[in-house]
């Protein structure tokens, strides 16, 4: 099929037209939006802080526990309370720390350690 020369000149005008109308809508057209900022302060994450009010008791004795989470306010954490790696205890924080009584009922050497998962407000 032959294509005549004044159909190969109207579809070269309608590609220039059509590409002058598209870089004309680019430069008229096109709007630059900037968003709001938004600032984002890091903080250290929380920590698990184990206390006793003793660590030196006699056998009979109960040490008190308090396992605070640094930062933390809130009820209803639960936090595990372990001695030589087996777990004794668990309750629940309020206001961001969790105590639990551990009876000393022998002269064995115990290490204590206390244990959550947390997940910050």
């Amino acid at each position: 099929m032959k294509t005549s020369i004044k159909a190969k000149i109207l579809l070269a005008t309608c590609i220039v037209l059509a590409l002058t109308m598209v870089s004309s809508l680019i430069a008229y057209g096109a709007i630059t939006l900037t968003s709001n900022t938004v600032t984002i302060i890091p903080k250290a994450s929380p920590t698990l802080t184990l206390i006793a009010n003793s660590t030196t008791p006699y056998i009979g004795d109960t040490v008190h526990l308090t396992a605070t989470i640094s930062g933390s306010t809130q009820t209803g954490v639960a936090v595990y309370f372990f001695s030589n790696s087996t777990q004794v205890g668990v309750t629940t924080t309020t206001n961001g720390a969790a105590t639990y009584d551990l009876p000393i009922s022998n002269s064995a050497t115990q290490v204590i350690q206390a244990q959550t998962t947390f997940t910050p407000p």
